[in-house]
């Protein structure tokens, strides 16, 4: 696996390239969902196994990130106080999205 020296920590090219062509699948599979039936698109039964594998991807990258500062440095709970203020900077949006959406 080729890998690039960024800093300190070694950069998988092929993890950002795989993850990047799961994340397509995923846009791709929820386009399906919200655009009108006349567009045609093809289906996407791979758009949920795709969402499994970006996760995966993206696990082993943060465990990858973080293993030498939760060893020496890093508390659990400091951990996961990052990681959450991380999340719900992305998940407010869709957070409040979801909570104004009307469905029946």
């Amino acid at each position: 696996m080729t890998s690039q020296k960024d800093g300190h920590k070694e950069h998988f090219v092929q993890l950002d390239g795989l993850r990047g062509i799961a994340a397509l699948v995923v846009v791709y599979g929820h386009c399906r969902e919200i655009l009108p039936p006349s567009t045609a698109l093809p289906n996407a039964p791979v758009s949920a196994l795709a969402v499994d594998f970006f996760f995966m991807l993206s696990g082993f990258v943060v465990a990858y990130a973080y293993e030498n500062k939760l060893k020496t440095s890093l508390s659990f709970i400091d951990f996961m106080k990052i990681r959450l203020i991380r999340l719900w900077r992305v998940g407010r949006g869709d957070f409040t999205h979801g909570l104004s959406q009307n469905r029946t």
